[in-house]
């Protein structure tokens, strides 16, 4: 996956404090999508097939998606402790995730679900819902 590959060249370290804002539960808790309870669940069962094959390791980081909520969430992690997230490799990786979704599972977004990017690790942060919107503004 084109992502994978590339993610590897963007953690660089950066020496910032993370600030401390709410949790990836609380972002999802706080958004509802206004669909129709029938068609909202086969997207629904849609996304977390898609999320299910999306897994990146390898010695400093590892990634996933998920749903929670309404919201599709990838999750990055720093697994080597001596990196550090920048604010270009958070755009970078922010951006390519939206690209695949919106290409990938633009359904999904069409209907109202939102999209959450959660990078993990030394100045870590959840970034802002995503929308099908932002997908009409690549």
């Amino acid at each position: 996956m084109k992502t994978s590959v590339l993610l590897g060249f963007f953690v660089l370290g950066l020496s910032a404090c993370a600030a401390t804002g709410p949790t990836v539960e609380e972002v999802a808790a706080s958004y509802q999508t206004e669909l129709n309870a029938p068609h909202k669940e086969t997207v629904r069962q849609k996304i977390v097939d898609s999320c299910s094959l999306v897994r990146y390791k390898d010695s400093d980081l590892e990634g996933g998606c998920y749903l929670s909520s309404d919201v599709i969430v990838y999750e990055f992690r720093l697994t080597d402790n001596r990196m550090e997230w920048n604010p270009q490799a958070a755009a970078t990786i922010t951006k390519m995730v939206l690209e695949e979704v919106c290409e990938d599972d633009e359904e999904a977004l069409k209907y109202g679900f939102a999209l959450l990017v959660n990078l993990e690790g030394k100045n870590g942060f959840i970034g802002k819902l995503k929308s099908f919107k932002d997908c009409q503004n690549i």
